[in-house]
């Protein structure tokens, strides 16, 4: 029965959603996604360059959060540093940074065979705003002048490993 703004369910009765999103409760997780990969990429440039693979949500409304968590293991050649970045894509629009995170560095120098490397995570809350495919993907640069490179997901079978939560608002 409703009364007012309540509505009682009496005991032995189910109260049953016939739609998806039927019942939504603010700060309960919609849904998870997680992604592996192995993808390697590199670059020496000293502007944002995406690399690494992806990882895309679908919101189920727009006025939920997404929670990004990415860990990958990066490396710097010639104790170079540099700057990493989250970038994102709404539906078929282009990628923009949405957060850039504080200068890692590596001051031990490796050539491109190196196994060790910095373990560097990615945590954000973001608000799309949009029920559209969101898709993100890790960006990095150089910071100074030399010959740094960056690697994602060195060849040492280290992956890059994203999960995506959707939060109920």
């Amino acid at each position: 029965t409703a009364s007012g703004t309540t509505i009682t369910v009496p005991t032995g009765k189910t109260l049953i959603g016939t739609d998806e999103g039927a019942f939504r409760v603010p700060g309960t997780i919609l849904q998870v996604v997680d992604v592996t990969g192995t993808t390697t990429g590199s670059t020496t440039s000293t502007t944002n360059v995406r690399v690494g693979i992806e990882a895309a949500i679908t919101p189920k409304s727009s006025s939920s959060k997404i929670i990004v968590l990415c860990s990958a293991t990066l490396r710097w050649q010639h104790g170079d540093c540099g700057f990493t970045a989250l970038h994102r894509k709404i539906g078929s629009g282009s990628y923009s940074e949405i957060k850039t995170f504080s200068r890692h560095t590596h001051y031990r120098s490796f050539d491109t065979s190196a196994s060790s490397g910095q373990q560097v995570p990615i945590n954000y809350v973001d608000s799309p705003a949009t029920t559209d495919t969101v898709t993100y993907q890790w960006a990095m640069n150089r910071f100074s002048s030399g010959t740094a490179t960056f690697l994602p997901n060195p060849s040492n079978g280290d992956s890059q490993n994203w999960t995506l939560m959707e939060i109920a608002q």
